[in-house]
């Protein structure tokens, strides 16, 4: 079966509210599963709730893209181990890719990956990312520019196809000369995740309403006020 930059996002979004298990890369979690991570992994399985969830799919950050990777389907829970992809961390991921980057260079590619220290995440496209962000959160889908990630790449062990087509549309911030604030919701109330200077070009992903359009550049996603954008033709 190929495994594609598409089919890992569809699997991850297959994996939103499951559990997180350090070590584990799509395994169902059951006692004996437990008992061998913990006995190798101390720390890591201290909470409480773990037999709460015996029966259900587990992975870490990394064992996300792993278990699509050694997964037949998303609904298996029989990984094979080390087929088609070696058992590597982040880092080792990051090291091999051979096309990858600063965070603020991050195509608009579905099924890219996305990390910071000690962690990696899955981009889903328009801003938004599905991570297994630690035990307390399980797998979870997260905005990009929220999450203090500083690289990307494209994962060496899947072949990556095309996204959905898209009309890409460009505008340019024109004020008054002063830095144009980048929301995290189509309001002035919301809070402001970065600011874009004059004169800067950004993508536009959509007009929300009149006032508000929303944008992405440089890694983030958000909201403008639209009086201060204009489209490039």
């Amino acid at each position: 079966m190929k495994k594609t930059n598409l089919g890992l996002v569809e699997y991850a979004k297959k994996q939103l509210g499951k559990p997180y298990w350090y070590g584990t890369f799509g395994q169902k979690a059951t006692k004996s599963l437990y008992l061998q991570k913990k006995k190798q992994y101390p720390s890591h399985y201290l909470a409480s709730d773990f037999k709460k969830q015996y029966g259900k799919k587990v992975h870490d950050c990394i064992g996300l893209i792993k278990g699509y990777i050694w997964c037949e389907n998303a609904d298996d829970s029989s990984p094979k181990y080390a087929t088609g992809c070696p058992d590597i961390n982040e880092e080792m991921m990051f090291s091999l890719a051979k096309v990858k980057g600063a965070i603020s260079s991050l195509p608009e590619m579905p099924g890219a990956l996305v990390l910071k220290q000690g962690h990696i995440g899955v981009y889903i496209g328009n801003g938004e990312v599905i991570e297994a962000r630690g035990h307390a959160f399980g797998v979870v889908k997260t905005c990009l520019a929220n999450r203090g990630w500083t690289k990307w790449c494209l994962c060496p062990y899947i072949e990556y196809e095309s996204g959905p087509k898209t009309n890409k549309k460009t505008v340019r911030v024109k004020t008054n000369g002063s830095n144009l604030n980048c929301r995290k919701k189509a309001t002035v109330l919301s809070g402001i995740i970065c600011s874009f200077k004059n004169g800067q070009q950004l993508d536009l992903i959509e007009k929300t309403n009149k006032n508000w359009w929303k944008v992405k550049a440089n890694g983030a996603v958000g909201y403008c006020a639209s009086r201060w954008l204009k489209e490039i033709l």
